[in-house]
């Protein structure tokens, strides 16, 4: 999620807030679960149609007479875009028209944002399976991952060789800066 807040306060909750890729769990759990162990680190092509063909949908809050989610090929000029590159570095772009920012070109003034990476949802009433499913699906490449995990409470705890990984997948994380 993308924030621009309403001041060149990052805490000032007035603002703008863009999430892409927006995805709705329940159709992403029907196009993953069952569907067969894909090696994405040699099949390029076929991890990026996988997540073109899910990342449609922008969310979009604060921007008044704008719904809140809208497609990719949308009439208002929000733009967004993410594919991997050869390199397998995620690249992901967002352009937004400055009068939705209440920004000027002609009149620069300093403002601030946020992004957030957002992790898994937080659906506790599916359950765990259906909240971590992007973080616990199954790849072919490597034999390393979770060995195991406990939930006690709203406690959850892993143990494994990537769980540390696993971990920053699953909790959302914010950079934040101001721009003069």
């Amino acid at each position: 999620t993308f924030t621009i807040h309403g001041s060149a306060k990052a805490k000032d909750d007035n603002g703008i807030a863009i999430t892409f890729p927006f995805l709705y769990y329940d159709d992403f759990d029907n196009k993953v679960n069952g569907a067969p162990a894909i090696d994405y680190r040699n099949d390029l092509t076929g991890r990026n149609q996988k997540l073109t063909s899910m990342a449609k949908d922008i969310r979009v809050e604060g921007i008044k007479g704008v719904k809140d989610t809208i497609s990719i090929y949308n009439p208002e000029g929000i733009k967004a875009a993410i594919l991997f590159d050869e390199q397998e570095v995620l690249t992901y772009e967002l352009a937004i028209p400055l009068k939705y920012l209440e920004l000027s070109v002609k009149e620069p003034k300093p403002f601030a944002y946020t992004i957030r990476l957002n992790g898994a949802p937080n659906y506790p009433d599916k359950g765990l399976e259906f909240n971590l499913i992007t973080a616990f699906r199954r790849t072919r490449y490597g034999g390393k991952g979770i060995r195991g995990f406990n939930i006690r409470g709203d406690t959850m705890s892993m143990y494994g060789e990537n769980a540390d990984i696993i971990k920053s997948l699953i909790s959302p994380t914010d950079f934040s800066g101001e721009y003069t």
